[in-house]
């Protein structure tokens, strides 16, 4: 494996960490908020 290839694989790991963490933030808010 390259660098660039390892870069893009931590570019896009971390993306889809931040993706998921407000995922997940907003359905808590959501389901706080129902009661």
């Amino acid at each position: 494996m390259t660098q660039d290839s390892i870069y893009y694989l931590v570019f896009i790991s971390a993306t889809v960490l931040m993706l998921c963490a407000a995922a997940s933030m907003a359905f808590i808010e959501v389901f706080f908020s129902i009661p």
